[in-house]
């Protein structure tokens, strides 16, 4: 049975989502946005907490005590207040430590070690970081359209953004930047990083790039840089009449790219879907929510928020799209953080999709980010979500050092149920459900599952190597394959082309020592990532998929209809 006729017609622009402003006595800062992103910081400048309240009366402090200074009202010890202590240190350490030191990067130090004790998601975010982490959440970063490689010291454009400044000026995948304005990048030793800050700047700006086409003589190009969207839908495709869709984040056109992914699909007539959010980190609350909406009756209720200085907000599900009875799994793991959490615990306690895979994360607070004059930034803890069910899924991060916070299961290690409440909690179906320790799936990857479900654990010097073959080989041959090839599906049934590929590609590495393991994952792998820089990301997915045991299961289970958990799953 396809699932189709339905309603497309709706303004594909979210309606706005009520929430508490924050900081209401303090009108210079703006409204706050919430964010559910699993946040991790440098550690190397101690940015790992920071609580709204405690922030401000630092800053608070620090001026009153350099008002003091002025007035004289800092006289004897009443007067000799936090702030000015604390002034008068910054400015001891500024003057007489025995290394130079930055001033903003102390302002953030001296925040964190003050308030480094509360949670580990409240976060400071220093001017020059801002913009990296601006991108992240709101799915847009400035600039020409391209991703690129570095390829035998050159930089080679392996695909253009549609709609972006380097496809309207007829940049192709394969060309080669060998200037940009007047700085040579060919040859010179030229990093990633001095790629993106010279191709990058503000919207509206031109930027004058000199290319070369397949040895061709250089020509050179002006762009006016633009915004460029950040992708959440890393994938969309269909498998057997099953619909796939893999999301990478939560950002701000998250649920729109999700309908427009999910119409293609629909249009192919598709039985059922799996969703895709393993090593999704989290991000914007009112996109995880319209996500879950997506599937559930209308007013089920999807998840609800509160803190101590926040009132509870329920969010209901308005079911604008008709979708609540297509059979539906959700594919999770560890890096599976809050947003996505929220997707699959709204799903599962509403017993709307079989959820399968690793524990989640587990993390259930919410933040909110405001923004300082100087372009530095706070993201702030101010509530924590609860499931339908009523449970919170945070575990504990008392007793837990950062890192063991962040590497809750390092690789290699068998996954086990984990729980930091016994109580249990009731599904809509009557199933128990527990709080703390992440989402528990009802299908639990074991560990031959959990050693299939990312083709690219091998090691990292072998992983580089593919990834550099591969480009090569995909600059080398584009053009010859896609005529040859009218789609990657009849370049993958060329069993001749390939073990041509895995011989070239075995001679390449004879001089690393290759586990039985690795050697099962190259052909796989290489055959993934040479289609990825020809033809797409929808071409790698459509491989590593067929060697993913965990998709493969749940794909059997949704064609015998078994989406609806029983009470007898593995999660009780």
């Amino acid at each position: 049975m396809a699932y189709k006729n339905r309603n497309y017609s709706i303004n594909l622009k979210l309606a706005k989502i009520p929430r508490e402003p924050i900081a209401r006595k303090f009108s210079f800062l703006p409204p706050g946005k919430e964010i559910c992103g699993a946040l991790k910081y440098d550690n190397t400048v101690r940015a790992v907490v920071m609580p709204l309240a405690l922030g401000l009366a630092l800053a608070c402090g620090i001026l009153i005590g350099r008002f003091a200074r002025f007035t004289g009202w800092h006289d004897g010890k009443l007067g000799y207040g936090f702030g000015r202590k604390m002034e008068d240190i910054r400015q001891f350490l500024l003057n007489n430590y025995v290394d130079s030191l930055d001033a903003e990067d102390l302002d953030g130090l001296a925040i964190n070690a003050l308030l480094e004790s509360l949670d580990p998601h409240s976060g400071y975010i220093r001017p020059k970081d801002y913009e990296a982490a601006y991108e992240d959440l709101h799915g847009t970063f400035e600039g020409i359209g391209i991703e690129f490689n570095i390829l035998a010291d050159t930089i080679v454009v392996v695909s253009v953004i549609p709609g972006g400044p380097s496809e309207l000026s007829g940049i192709l995948p394969g060309d080669r930047i060998i200037r940009v304005d007047d700085t040579l990048v060919a040859g010179v030793g030229i990093t990633s990083d001095q790629v993106m800050k010279l191709l990058r700047g503000p919207k509206g700006t031109q930027v004058k790039v000199e290319l070369v086409r397949a040895g061709g003589r250089p020509f050179t190009v002006t762009l006016r840089r633009a915004k460029i969207p950040v992708n959440s839908v890393e994938a969309a495709l269909s498998i057997d009449k099953t619909g796939y869709i893999r999301l990478s984040r939560f950002s701000d056109d998250t649920f729109n790219e999700f309908l427009q992914a999910f119409k293609k699909l629909d249009s192919a007539d598709i039985e059922a879907l799996i969703l895709d959010l393993r090593n999704n980190p989290g991000g914007l609350l009112d996109q995880a929510v319209a996500v879950a909406d997506f599937f559930l009756p209308k007013g089920t209720l999807i998840v609800s928020t509160r803190g101590a200085h926040r009132k509870e907000v329920r969010y209901m599900s308005q079911n604008r799209f008709g979708y609540s009875d297509i059979p539906l799994a959700v594919l999770i793991n560890r890096g599976s953080a809050s947003a996505s959490e929220i997707v699959a615990a709204a799903l599962q306690d509403n017993d709307r999709a079989l959820i399968a895979g690793e524990p989640s994360f587990g993390k259930g607070l919410v933040q909110e980010e405001i923004t300082f004059p100087d372009g530095s930034a706070l993201r702030i803890t101010v509530a924590r979500y609860y499931t339908p069910s009523g449970r919170c899924i945070q575990r504990d991060y008392e007793e837990v050092n950062s890192f063991k916070y962040y590497h809750r299961f390092p690789p290699g290690d068998t996954i086990q149920k984990t729980t930091s409440d016994p109580k249990p909690y009731s599904t809509r179906g009557g199933r128990s459900v527990y709080a703390g320790g992440g989402i528990m799936p009802d299908v639990i990857a074991n560990a031959q599952m959990d050693k299939e479900m990312d083709l690219l654990s091998v090691n990292p010097t072998l992983a580089s190597r593919l990834n550099e073959f591969a480009l090569e080989q995909a600059d080398r041959h584009r053009e010859i394959w896609k005529k040859k090839y009218p789609t990657y599906k009849a370049f993958f049934k060329d069993a001749l082309q390939l073990s041509r590929l895995v011989e070239a590609f075995s001679e390449r590495v004879a001089d690393i020592f290759l586990s039985q393991e690795d050697n099962e994952k190259i052909p796989h792998l290489l055959k993934a990532l040479v289609a990825r820089y020809v033809w797409g990301n929808e071409a790698f997915y459509f491989i590593t998929l067929q060697h993913d045991i965990l998709f493969k299961q749940v794909l059997s289970q949704l064609k015998n209809n078994n989406f609806r958990p029983s009470k007898n799953s593995v999660n009780e």
